[in-house]
C-alpha cells in the first residue's frame, strides 16, 4: 500500500490534509511508512534516500533525527540548513542487528525530520516544521549502492494552524505512534558516518527564484540610464573634435 493510500484511510482530523504525504505541517502530521531496500549482493544493509524542498522563500534549518538503538546512519550529515527555494539529499543507511538473521525480525525505525525556520537572536520569529515516518525493509525491493529508492519531503507552502491547534497537539500524551513531544522523546541526531568505497548522494541544484516585479521594472531604468550615458559621451567626443578642428584651423 502506498504512502497516500495510508494516509487517505487514517483518521480525520481537523487540521488541514496535505496534497503530498510527505507534505509538512507546523506541528505534526501523520506518521507514514517509508521502505528502505536492500542492497543488491549485501543483503544486510538497506538504503534510502531523502528529497528535502524548501518551498518558502525563507531560509530554514533541517535535522534528520533517528530513534536511539536504531541502526540507521546518514550521509553526508543528518543536520544542515536549505536556503530559500531549494533542495538536498539526505542518504539513510540501515544497517541490520547482528543478532538478526533476517530483515522480518528487526523492529521499524523511527525517524524525524525537523525543519525550524526563524532567527535564533528573535525567539518569536521561530516556526518549527515536524515530520514522523516509520521506516522498514522491503522484502521485495532491491538497488544498487547509487540507485537507492527516493522519498520526497516538502518544507513550507501550506497554511499555518491556529495556535490553539498547536497546544492541543503538544498536549497531546506520547504514544507508540505519535510523539508530540519532540524535546523529550529518546531521539537523538543521526550519527555521519562515511563508509569506504560507497558513493555520496550529490545535492541537488537550487531551484531558481521566482523573478518579482521589481527586478522586471528596473531592467527598462537600467537601459535607459546606459543610453543617457552614452549619448553624454558621444557629444563630450563631437565637442572635444570641434574645439581642436578650431585650433588646428587658427593655427594655420
Amino acid at each position: 500500500m502506498s504512502n497516500a493510500a495510508a494516509l487517505a484511510g487514517a483518521t480525520k482530523t481537523r487540521k488541514r490534509r496535505s496534497r503530498h504525504p510527505h507534505h509538512s505541517h507546523d506541528g505534526f502530521s501523520r506518521t507514514p511508512v517509508v521502505q528502505f531496500a536492500r542492497v543488491t549482493g549485501r543483503p544486510e544493509m538497506a538504503r534510502l534516500q531523502l528529497l528535502l524542498t524548501n518551498l518558502d522563500e525563507k531560509a530554514l534549518k533541517f535535522k534528520v533525527k533517528i530513534k536511539q538503538g536504531c541502526t540507521v546512519t546518514a550521509l553526508p550529515s543528518g543536520v544542515g540548513k536549505l536556503d530559500g527555494r531549494s533542495s538536498t539529499r539526505v542518504l539513510l543507511i540501515w544497517r541490520r542487528p547482528v543478532d538478526a538473521d533476517d530483515w522480518s525480525k528487526v523492529k521499524p525505525a523511527t525517524l524525524l525530520v525537523v525543519g525550524e525556520y526563524g532567527d535564533d537572536d528573535n525567539p518569536e520569529s521561530k516556526r518549527r516544521v515536524v515530520q514522523r515516518m516509520n521506516g522498514q525493509v522491503s522484502q521485495e525491493k532491491e538497488c544498487d549502492l547509487g540507485n537507492p529508492p527516493e522519498e520526497r519531503f516538502y518544507f513550507g507552502g501550506v497554511p499555518t494552524p491556529e495556535k490553539d491547534a498547536e497546544v492541543t497537539a503538544a498536549a497531546r500524551p506520547t504514544s507508540a505512534t505519535l510523539s508530540p513531544e519532540v524535546e523529550t522523546s529518546p531521539l537523538a541526531t543521526a550519527v555521519t558516518a562515511v563508509e569506504p568505497n560507497q558513493p555520496l548522494v550529490k545535492p541537488a541544484k537550487e531551484v531558481p527564484p521566482v523573478p518579482t516585479s521589481a527586478t522586471v521594472i528596473d531592467q527598462p531604468r537600467l537601459l535607459q540610464q546606459n543610453t543617457i550615458i552614452i549619448m553624454a559621451t558621444s557629444i563630450c567626443v563631437l565637442l572635444i573634435c570641434i574645439l581642436l578642428s578650431t585650433r588646428i584651423s587658427s593655427v594655420k
